[in-house]
């Protein structure tokens, strides 16, 4: 649990050190634009093969219903703003310098967890620990789909369909279901991924599209949350790890120096990745 553990590290361009520093804050990016899109589809394609078993096998009519609104709400996740942002257990570790810093001239900065979790609660973000096992996905995504598939979440009694006399419709309200199952789906990320130790800020409801922000990233614009760290540096900076880089010693001090002009030299501190260069 979270709870247990003292830091977590979030990778980053130079770009992204300055932009906490400057605003105080960290970007949540909307899940479908991560880098891998195929993450966010893991969870909403195992919902989907969950829920067409219960309609290959439901005889109830109503039920039957049930399950079918079910499958069709996932369509709307498209549309929530359901934000992100990734940490690791791990500090200095090749593959997270390769994919999330640049591979040259990153950072890994070190957060104090119980505050990070604090500003996100705040904020309606909660702190959760990725989950790498294929069997495990199924059976969170199951449960959710079982325990939603118990409750009644009609209008009213489930009543005949005036375009279809003698038959049931099912009036959906329970949009609960696609929420949670946008919660969830961040969590699930491949076993290949497994030596990351990933923990992720997942929003717990859809962000109004007013307090979204956007930023350049190549092909498109990639919409964001800015989740505030308050103004306390040394609150929520336990150390910033400079990436491989072929001028370490000028890395090291440009560092230091930048946590000086902020007044957090003493309280932050500044360490070297011992992973080798290779340019």
């Amino acid at each position: 649990m979270a709870e247990n553990r003292d830091v977590l590290y979030h990778y980053t361009k130079q770009s992204g050190l300055l932009g906490i520093l400057e605003s105080d804050s960290i970007w949540a990016t909307k899940i479908q634009y991560l880098s891998d899109y195929s993450e966010y589809h893991l969870a909403l394609d195992l919902a989907r093969k969950i829920l067409q078993r219960h309609l290959d096998r439901e005889r109830n009519e109503k039920e039957h219903h049930k399950a079918q609104c079910l499958l069709d709400s996932i369509l709307t996740i498209q549309n929530m703003n359901i934000c992100v942002c990734s940490f690791s257990e791990k500090r200095d570790v090749l593959s997270q310098w390769r994919g999330y810093a640049g591979g040259t001239a990153g950072y890994s900065v070190g957060f104090h967890v119980s505050h990070l979790r604090q500003q996100a609660k705040a904020e309606g973000f909660d702190l959760v620990k990725c989950v790498y096992e294929e069997p495990e996905h199924e059976k969170l995504v199951a449960e959710l789909v079982d325990e939603t598939m118990l409750q009644d979440f009609n209008t009213v009694p489930y009543v005949d369909d005036p375009e279809s006399p003698g038959t049931f419709k099912v009036l959906l309200t329970d949009g609960g279901f696609a929420l949670r199952l946008a919660q969830l789906a961040p969590r699930l990320k491949s076993e290949a991924f497994r030596e990351e130790d990933e923990w992720r800020l997942v929003s717990t409801r859809g962000i109004s599209v007013k307090r979204m922000s956007f930023r350049s990233s190549g092909s498109m614009l990639t919409p964001f949350f800015k989740l505030p760290l308050g103004t306390d540096k040394a609150k929520y900076l336990h150390s910033v790890t400079v990436g491989p880089t072929p001028y370490a010693p000028y890395a090291e001090e440009a560092t230091r120096t930048l946590l000086a002009h902020w007044g957090v030299a003493g309280a932050v501190e500044v360490l070297s990745s011992s992973v080798p260069y290779r340019g």
